[in-house]
C-alpha cells in the first residue's frame, strides 16, 4: 500500500528539480533557464510523495495584497489521471487560506484549463504564450 505524504519546502532540492527537468524541459521542451529561475527563493515549494517518490509538485507566493500566485504545477507523467493533481493543488489552496490569503491567481496552460475549472478557477484576460505554450489567466476567490 502506498504512502501519500505532503512537504513543503522554501527551498529548491533535487526531487523538485527532478520534476520539473521531466515534465517542463523533457516533455514539453521548456528552456532550462526558463524552467529553473532566479526567483526559486521567493516561493513555497509544496510537494505530494506516494512511497518516498515525488509525483506532485507546484510552488506559490503570496504578495502584500493577500493574492497569491501558483505556478509550475505538475504531476510525473506515470501518475497522471490519479487525482495528484486535485490533491497538491487542494493543499496549496488551504496553505493559502492559513496564510490570509483571499485570491489564488495562474497562469494555466489552455490545455489544462478544464481542471482548473473543475477546481473552480475562472478565466480572465486573454490568452498569452509563456516559454511557447500558450496559457490564460485564472483565478480563484478564496
Amino acid at each position: 500500500m502506498s504512502s501519500e505524504k505532503f512537504k513543503i519546502f522554501t527551498d529548491i532540492n533535487k526531487d523538485i528539480v527532478d520534476i520539473r527537468t521531466k515534465v517542463f524541459i523533457e516533455e514539453q521542451n521548456v528552456p532550462k533557464d526558463l524552467e529553473i529561475d532566479n526567483n526559486e527563493y521567493d516561493y513555497i515549494h509544496c510537494c505530494l510523495y506516494v512511497s518516498e517518490k515525488l509525483v506532485a509538485y507546484l510552488r506559490y507566493n503570496i504578495n502584500e495584497h493577500n493574492v497569491a500566485h501558483i505556478g509550475r504545477v505538475c504531476v510525473e507523467k506515470s501518475y497522471r489521471k490519479k487525482n495528484y493533481g486535485s490533491k497538491i493543488m487542494l493543499f496549496a489552496e488551504n496553505e493559502i487560506r492559513n496564510q490570509n490569503g483571499k485570491i489564488i491567481e495562474l497562469g494555466a496552460q489552455v490545455h489544462a484549463k478544464v481542471f482548473y475549472s473543475k477546481l473552480g478557477y475562472s478565466e480572465y484576460g486573454e490568452e498569452f504564450f509563456d516559454a511557447g505554450i500558450l496559457h490564460i489567466h485564472m483565478k480563484k476567490d478564496l
